[in-house]
């Protein structure tokens, strides 16, 4: 009697190979032709930017609705269609800053914050002897806000090198997700091109607080679940393993990321405190 043997379980599309892994290159060859520059051709050529089906509109549209799917189809034989990463960062953080500073989203007024501080005091405060009894009252200024120069460092570096952070983020997130996830057959560049995108479309949220001018401390924070639930819609989608063994590595990329970021960040600040001279001045008070 023939031994029946059992259908093969067709692969996920999401965990298949990569056809560019198998063959090294896919041709997507086109014919082009350019025409002499008309008024008909210009305004063709502006409603050409708006197109859905590929370029920035239709990659901001895939990695809203399909993320995974979009990443994908760059990193595969629909790179011709998806506006490369590097573009999509320079574009969005670029914006970013640019609409930030022209509408001084950034700046802290350090001056006006010190001198709204020199102007508190509290009256009546009660003096006690060593026994705790009370011997009469006196006033008591608030010590003023030092070494706002900290502070105003701070905010500067966090503002002007802001495309200098979020690359340091990516590249982060890129070691981590790499070394986690070694299985996936992704090598190091596939990584880090995935994590660039998941990075820069989230920063538009971002982008829209500083269109609105928002500060608020929630709205900002609102980001990081954003970069987190995108980061499991693609991760969980791009890399062939059980949802909760994607969820616990997700979580040690980004805590691990988190940990080398704060380093670095501390290690920045102790330098600048330090050539500053800030630093003794800051002992010399505890002292």
């Amino acid at each position: 009697m023939e031994e029946v043997q059992p259908l093969e379980q067709p692969i996920s599309q999401s965990f298949a190979p990569l056809q560019i892994w198998e063959k090294g290159k896919v041709e997507v060859t086109q014919t082009k032709y350019i025409e002499r520059l008309t008024f008909g051709k210009l305004m063709n050529d502006i409603a050409k930017s708006f197109n859905f089906e590929k370029g920035l509109l239709s990659t901001m549209l895939g990695l809203t609705i399909r993320p995974a799917e979009t990443i994908r189809s760059y990193l595969d034989e629909g790179r011709y269609k998806v506006t490369s990463p590097v573009k999509y960062f320079l574009l969005i953080f670029g914006l970013t800053i640019f609409i930030g500073s022209m509408t001084d989203y950034y700046v802290l007024d350090v001056d006006q914050f010190a001198g709204e501080l020199n102007g508190l005091e509290v009256n009546d405060t009660v003096v006690e002897d060593e026994e705790g009894k009370p011997t009469g009252t006196k006033t008591v200024s608030i010590r003023p806000l030092e070494n706002l120069e900290l502070l105003a460092f701070v905010n500067d570096s966090a503002i002007k090198h802001r495309n200098l952070f979020g690359l340091l983020n990516i590249l982060f997130y890129t070691m981590f997700s790499f070394l986690l996830f070694r299985s996936s057959k992704f090598n190091f560049v596939e990584h880090l091109t995935i994590n660039t995108y998941i990075y820069t479309h989230t920063s538009i949220w971002f982008l829209f607080l500083v269109i609105i001018g928002s500060n608020n401390v929630g709205l900002l924070s609102l980001q990081t679940l954003l970069f987190l639930v995108m980061m499991g819609a693609v991760y969980c989608k791009m890399f062939k393993d059980s949802t909760l063994m994607v969820l616990l590595k997700i979580l040690g990329v980004f805590l691990l990321t988190g940990i080398l970021s704060g380093v670095i960040t501390f290690a920045g600040m102790f330098l600048y405190l330090q050539q500053s001279g800030l630093l003794d001045e800051m002992l010399s008070q505890l002292n």
